[in-house]
């Protein structure tokens, strides 16, 4: 299968004008959707969509990233149907039946002015069709390659939780995990042991949770090394990542330093605490809904 940029460039369909050529086309879409083998490479057309956008989400530019793989899913499906509709010869007998027909001595009246003024709107419509299919393909292939992140924000939509308030400049007095309980009461933790080649410490606990500080948050989760805090973060929903900035701004002023370029595709703001310990926050929201935003307290000199 070879790329097809524009139907002119199908040498069989060179002759036909305008007319004929989406006559063409819609036989060749028919002739395609009955086959099997369309539908089943066909499926690979989500994931040109999400490729194109992970490449850019790595080059910090998730949106051309977006746009660049949806044109080229778009590309793919012409080609595809193409190739499929081409290979059978009853397809092209069909087409040059249309043809015949079209040009007939009987053939229907040419179109209006008024149809012909309608047509670019009907394009239109099919554009904005195709554009909302490759969003809901993308969304959904989005969420069976990350069904922990949407399984989380159902839980965190449906379930009843218990809202914590801790002073953010009391984070650095929380010592171990018999502190973190006390001072987060009525939060129930649960907790496993790390791999401690991940950097995060060698034990996490973590807590379902409706907000944190007056901030909507999902769940926090602490981060022990040798039985002491060293880390805290708090998952914050994609969609409440203006009001976490705003109150955070609101406690603590304006961040202190901003990272300008992304590491690891995001961007970190954050506080210096007067003992040292930093408070870190994503500086814009995750292209990819999926991904929540996140507060994170580290100690220094852990």
């Amino acid at each position: 299968m070879r790329l097809v940029l524009s139907l002119r460039g199908v040498r069989v369909l060179r002759p036909l004008d305008a007319e004929e050529l989406t006559r063409a086309w819609r036989t060749m879409r028919r002739a395609a959707a009955r086959s099997a083998g369309f539908w089943l490479r066909l499926a690979l057309a989500p994931v040109v969509i999400v490729a194109g956008y992970r490449v850019g989400w790595a080059l910090g530019q998730a949106a051309v990233g977006l746009a660049v793989g949806t044109v080229m899913a778009a590309l793919y499906y012409r080609s595809l149907v193409v190739a499929t509709a081409l290979a059978n010869p009853s397809t092209l007998a069909a087409i040059e039946a249309d043809v015949r027909r079209a040009r007939s001595p009987g053939r229907p009246r040419a179109p209006t002015a008024a149809e012909h003024r309608l047509r670019p709107r009907g394009r239109v419509v099919a554009a904005l069709g195709w554009v909302v299919t490759a969003l809901l393909a993308l969304a959904l292939t989005d969420i069976a390659l990350n069904p922990g992140f949407a399984r989380e924000y159902q839980r965190h939509l449906t379930e009843s939780r218990p809202a914590a308030r801790l002073d953010w400049h009391r984070l650095p007095a929380l010592q171990d995990e018999t502190s973190v309980r006390a001072a987060l009461a009525p939060l129930e933790f649960r907790c496993w042991p790390l791999d401690d080649d991940s950097g995060l410490g060698d034990r996490r606990c973590d807590a379902d949770i409706s907000a944190f500080n007056g901030i909507p948050a999902m769940f926090a989760s602490a981060y022990f090394r040798t039985g002491r805090l060293v880390r805290l973060a708090i998952a914050v929903p994609w969609w409440r990542h203006g009001t976490m900035h705003d109150t955070l701004t609101s406690d603590l002023g304006a961040t202190q330093f901003a990272e300008w370029l992304p590491r690891h595709g995001t961007r970190l703001a954050g506080w210096a605490l007067p003992d040292g310990s930093r408070l870190l926050v994503n500086r814009e929201r995750h292209p990819n809904p999926l991904i929540w935003s996140q507060i994170f307290w580290e100690r220094q000199g852990r």
